[in-house]
């Protein structure tokens, strides 16, 4: 509980309009990996089925995510118009929160496993595919949103 206090309070300290771009962002990454979940078994398929169209939709599905973490995080930002350097921070936030839900679950997955294979704890364990989630949600977000933030002029 405590990280979980400390984490907020270092993402409150970001100014109002990063803070509320990168949250709002966070809600079409959240909308993005359920609509793509769904679509999976039609996406595996058109991506070339088996294993190819199964690792090809793992890396997808975070692309998109972050492709809408962009786009949405630099629409927001723009009616506020603050320096180019906090572009690429709200678009990359989203994959921070992703990584610090990771994080703090795997912490509270180690507390809540009483035995190795109790169901609560597994299910917060992190493993390596959400880690990988989110560090593309991350680069593909704050690399975007630079692009897209610094190709256009800001009103």
């Amino acid at each position: 509980m405590a990280a979980a206090c400390v984490l907020g309070g270092a993402f409150a300290m970001l100014p109002g309009a990063v803070l509320d771009a990168s949250l709002w962002a966070m809600t079409w990454v959240l909308f993005a990996g359920l609509i793509l979940s769904v679509l999976k078994p039609h996406l595996v398929t058109m991506l070339g089925g088996g294993a190819t169209g199964q690792s090809r939709f793992l890396l997808l599905q975070p692309a998109v995510a972050g492709l809408l973490a962009a786009m949405h995080s630099v629409r927001w930002l723009r009616a506020e118009n603050p320096a180019l350097f906090w572009f690429p921070v709200a678009g990359a936030l989203s994959g921070v929160y992703l990584l610090a839900t990771e994080g703090l679950g795997h912490f509270g997955g180690k507390v809540l496993a009483a035995t190795p294979d109790s169901a609560a704890g597994e299910a917060l364990f992190t493993d390596a595919a959400k880690l990988k989630y989110a560090v593309i949600v991350l680069a593909v977000g704050g690399v975007l949103a630079l692009l897209i933030a610094a190709r256009r002029p800001r009103a």
